[in-house]
């Protein structure tokens, strides 16, 4: 954690943020029922890390300093965690369930466009080749992909389920595996100097490609496939530690170990819950 705490100065504004989504969390919980609106946020937070990967970690169109981690890099990654996976995928959820029109919608593109001159005011935000009005045309945009999910998971669309499936898999990989490369038990990397930018470029493709083996291995529950699939990520992270790809340590190969396996289970876990989804719950 940061010297100065984890409250400070430039965490603050976060924390505001935090607290103002998590009054839409417990509003979905407690106000609307059923377990379709979970499976539209969890969709919501896949979009948006597929899009932080692209614009974030390939090609640097902002930073952000939350100042919660010492290290700039992964303080860096936290703070895009906060925001695209916490701060506008829970928005454009509540906008999904509370049924909210355009208006409301260009309303809350206002707010995040506001809530971004306002982080770039106070230094906690700074961007390199993105520009604002960026933001205020994609998220209209971002909250109408909310609403299309939602009505194709009513209708019982067969992709729009297996892309939520996928997806989940991918949301709590990437947020899982972040917990141990920030206390360096796993890293990425390739050639004598093993950055960060590495590693955050290598780890999410790592997650697409583990959460693509569960995926496609989840629709038979027979004990031979999910050993098909662990003996396929434990022999592909041997490879990638052969290649020089992935450090880790033996404690944490075990612990890797049971992350392969949990993820079987919770993919086979996710396959019946989605597919046994009832309409307009």
């Amino acid at each position: 954690m940061n010297r100065k705490g984890v409250i400070n100065r430039n965490s603050t504004p976060f924390f505001i943020l935090a607290i103002i989504h998590i009054g839409m969390i417990l509003y979905l919980v407690y106000r609307k029922q059923g377990k379709l609106k979970w499976f539209v946020l969890l969709a919501n937070i896949g979009f948006s890390y597929v899009f932080e990967y692209f614009i974030l970690n390939l090609f640097n169109a902002y930073k952000y300093k939350p100042s919660i981690l010492k290290n700039p890099a992964l303080d860096n990654i936290l703070g895009a965690i906060l925001s695209q996976a916490f701060f506008i995928p829970i928005t454009a959820t509540f906008l999904t369930v509370t049924k909210a029109n355009w208006l409301w919608k260009f309303g809350f593109s206002i707010y995040f466009f506001i809530i971004e001159k306002l982080f770039i005011k106070l230094r906690v935000y700074q961007l390199i080749w993105w520009k604002s009005h960026y933001t205020l045309i994609l998220l209209p945009i971002a909250f109408s992909i909310s609403d299309g999910m939602q009505h194709a998971l009513e209708q019982n669309e067969k992709w729009a389920q297996r892309l939520v499936h996928y997806l989940s898999l991918v949301v709590i990989s990437i947020t899982l595996l972040f917990i141990p490369a920030s206390s360096k038990q796993i890293r990425f990397g390739f050639g004598f100097y093993r950055s960060w930018k590495k590693h955050f470029i290598i780890a999410p493709l790592y997650s697409f490609y583990l959460s693509f083996i569960v995926f496609m291995t989840s629709t038979d529950f027979k004990p031979i496939k999910k050993m098909t699939a662990l003996l396929m990520m434990f022999f592909s992270d041997c490879l990638l530690c052969r290649l020089n790809i992935l450090k880790t340590s033996f404690q944490s190969s075990l612990t890797r170990l049971f992350f392969h396996i949990f993820m079987i289970y919770l993919s086979n876990f996710l396959y019946y819950i989605i597919r046994r989804q009832p309409q307009n719950s």
